[in-house]
């Protein structure tokens, strides 16, 4: 399924463990924007499912995009969020926003759809699949998801 909340988790753990190096906005950004391709696939009925985006290649790609267009596109965000948002986005963090994301989506989509090529176009091998059990994977993602929640419960008592 595309856009899986499971990516999240880590996300999600990532950003508040480095808060001034990630946001958590700009990598759940990138992991839409990376299964649009998923999803365009689904509608035309076209196999694979997970082509280009979902393989170590792209990451490249989604790193320089992010980086260039995140911080315009926060500065837009942040001025119809009245102030709850920081002014500006360094490129910088959006780039290690993007970079994580694109890593880590084409490490967990690897490791569960068959389809999924993450050494393409040097290899149309997936060592990854089946790595983890798809039950332990679910687990781990939904975990980092709830230890994120508790570092921000920790930090920001209320």
């Amino acid at each position: 399924m595309p856009v899986t909340p499971f990516h999240f988790g880590p996300g999600a753990l990532g950003t508040v463990l480095f808060p001034r190096r990630l946001s958590f906005i700009v990598f759940m950004a990138a992991n839409v924007a990376i299964d649009v391709e998923t999803a365009l696939n689904i509608l035309r009925r076209q196999y694979p499912l997970h082509g280009f985006f979902h393989s170590f290649a792209s990451v490249p790609l989604v790193t320089a995009a992010g980086a260039l267009l995140a911080p315009p596109l926060w500065r837009a965000l942040a001025s119809l969020a009245g102030g709850r948002l920081a002014k500006d986005l360094p490129r910088s963090t959006a780039a290690l926003s993007c970079l994580f994301a694109s890593v880590s989506h084409v490490i967990l989509d690897a490791v569960m759809h068959p389809d999924a090529a993450p050494f393409s176009p040097w290899s149309p091998a997936n060592p990854l699949l089946g790595a983890v059990g798809l039950g332990a994977l679910h687990l781990a993602c939904a975990a980092s998801g709830l230890a994120a929640a508790v570092v921000l419960k920790l930090r920001r008592p209320v």
